[in-house]
């Protein structure tokens, strides 16, 4: 189910051996790794304890789960880690912490949004060259044609004398 377990083990804080024997029935699920398990993930608490109903919850509050069964995003332990870094930061209680992490996470967004904002300036501004060039392109046409105009006309002036062609 999952590509890389790592990240999964590091939110729940248990080794490769231990997932294992949870797996194949060898040991009981400790409480702290079923409590993470079940605010962290968006995995059925029923279908944990029984195996019976849907492996994923189909609810609303999955969106604040901080781990997506199958997102290859939370499958990466750097992610993992850092979530889980929050998720402690979050539920200490220090009031100057959480102030931090929300300023930096606004921060961060709010670069990321001015990144996005920059990069699709950056392709408007290049459709608007190549508008621009192509722009260019047909005035100098148009001036090319006009002055070819000109020169005919001037060419029929200097031939016609009082309204008569010579």
């Amino acid at each position: 189910m999952y590509n890389n377990t790592a990240g999964f083990l590091a939110l729940l804080k248990i080794s490769q051996a231990s997932l294992s024997d949870y797996e194949y029935n060898k040991t009981i699920i400790s409480g702290e790794a079923m409590i993470s398990l079940i605010q962290n993930t968006d995995i059925n608490v029923d279908w944990l304890l029984t195996g019976k109903g849907k492996m994923i919850r189909q609810s609303p509050e999955c969106d604040t789960c901080i781990y997506k069964v199958g997102d290859p995003l939370y499958e990466d332990p750097v992610v993992a880690e850092l979530l889980t870094a929050a998720r402690k930061i979050l539920k200490s209680g220090n009031q100057v912490a959480r102030d931090a992490l929300k300023r930096n996470i606004e921060y961060f967004s709010k670069a990321i949004d001015a990144e996005k904002n920059l990069s699709d300036s950056r392709a408007e501004l290049s459709e608007t060259k190549k508008r621009l060039n192509g722009m260019e392109d047909r005035l100098a046409k148009l001036e090319e044609a006009l002055s070819r105009k000109k020169c005919s006309a001037k060419d029929t002036k200097e031939h016609v004398v009082y309204g008569k062609a010579i």
